[in-house]
């Protein structure tokens, strides 16, 4: 608690001084061409770290790092963000905005006239498609698309991590399994504490290999089943819980399991 309300303060502490350089005088900033652009999303943010609101990190990321979002919406301001990177991360620059489109259902441009990297409709594309059985109605979460079946309030659900990439002399492959393992240990471990990577299946999704991990839900005859895995850089994560006894939902989910296909 004591943390939360320290964040805060400084949160305020920061939007407070950042306010009083834009609004307390007249800030010219200097525009990137086309190559300083490529330049800047290049480049890895000290901490993947997304706190707060959109508004409040806006303001947090141009008191700290001189970087500076906008949006004319007001749902995308007061939309709540959340990190998506795991601690041993460090994300692009591209990455955090990819990131930040997603949960706003936004998508992002640079105005030369004022350096601002503006965030409006329509929402970033995610990169899959799925075949969806009959009377299967999807729903758009922002970072997560929900799927349910006609007869059952939820069926599953597929989130998008976004894009992680490897720096220069680093193996991609290395880094995409290191994501892979955490994001499935992170979510198989609210079923059950101190699960290892090696008690999950290894199971092909998309050519890809994905960690399947099946465990009865919190709530009684549910039955809560996980495929993580990581396709050129793109992380997903897909969420099943359904009753046990509902077999043909289940086999419609291993149906949209196999029908995934990733955009790339």
């Amino acid at each position: 608690m004591h943390l939360r309300i320290a964040s805060r303060i400084i949160l305020a502490l920061l939007f407070i001084l950042s306010a009083a350089t834009v609004f307390g005088q007249d800030v010219k900033r200097k525009s990137l061409d086309k190559d300083g652009q490529e330049r800047f999303l290049a480049q890895r943010k000290m901490s993947g770290e997304i706190v707060g609101t959109f508004d409040s990190f806006c303001s947090l990321l141009f008191a700290v790092n001189d970087v500076a979002i906008h949006t004319e919406s007001n749902e995308i301001n007061e939309t709540k963000l959340q990190s998506v990177f795991p601690d041993f991360y460090k994300p692009t620059w591209k990455e955090v905005f990819n990131a930040i489109a997603l949960q706003t259902r936004s998508t992002w441009r640079y105005d030369d006239k004022r350096d601002f990297w503006v965030f409006a409709a329509p929402a970033l594309q995610k990169p899959y498609s799925i075949t969806l059985p009959d009377k299967w109605q999807p729903k758009d979460m922002g970072m997560w698309n929900g799927y349910k079946p006609p007869h059952y309030p939820v069926g599953m659900d597929v989130y998008y991590f976004g894009t992680y990439s490897a720096d220069s002399g680093q193996s991609p492959a290395a880094l995409w399994n290191k994501v892979r393992n955490f994001w499935a240990v992170n979510f198989a471990s609210k079923l059950k504490k101190g699960v290892t990577v090696e008690e999950m299946q290894k199971v092909t999704v998309d050519g890809a290999e994905a960690l399947y991990f099946e465990a009865p839900a919190p709530r009684p005859n549910l039955l809560w089943r996980q495929w993580v895995f990581v396709i050129e850089g793109k992380t997903f994560f897909i969420l099943s819980t359904l009753p046990k006894d509902d077999k043909p939902a289940m086999t419609d989910v291993d149906g949209m399991i196999k029908s995934f296909r990733t955009i790339r």
